[in-house]
């Protein structure tokens, strides 16, 4: 989210979503989160290469802004429930605005098959343009 520019606040804690096994990893003061999902949920990413290392296997997969949010709202579906919780978590409510496409979003939170989740990502859509 904060790579996007997605929030404001800078995080100390990295949330990655994996099809393996969910778990936790410190590395000095940051502590990275590998959640799994099912494969058909792994998608919404582009391929990036290791700035510095462009050697075979230096690749990884960053998610586009829309999966971000989605992951976001799915891995934590308490903590979006409604416009108090929205403002708390600090958006940048105008970049989202222009940098979001609700309509690929909504097709990729489709795949999740979660009328919950869809509802969490409408009614923050509603708040963002209110």
């Amino acid at each position: 989210m904060y790579l996007h520019g997605l929030i404001v606040d800078i995080p100390f804690h990295i949330t990655s979503v994996t099809t393996k096994n969910t778990r936790k990893i410190l590395v000095g003061d940051m502590v990275y989160s590998y959640h799994q999902i099912k494969p058909e949920f792994f998608t919404g990413f582009f391929v990036r290469e290791n700035e510095r290392d462009k050697e075979i296997g230096k690749r990884f997969f960053l998610a586009t802004p829309e999966k971000a949010l989605i992951d976001l709202f799915y891995l934590k579906p308490n903590s979006f429930k409604k416009e108090s919780q929205f403002q708390e978590a600090r958006f940048h409510e105008e970049d989202i605005k222009k940098m979001i496409d609700w309509r690929g979003l909504f097709e990729i939170a489709r795949l999740f098959n979660n009328k919950s989740l869809e509802k969490r990502l409408q009614d923050f859509k509603d708040y963002i343009f209110s």
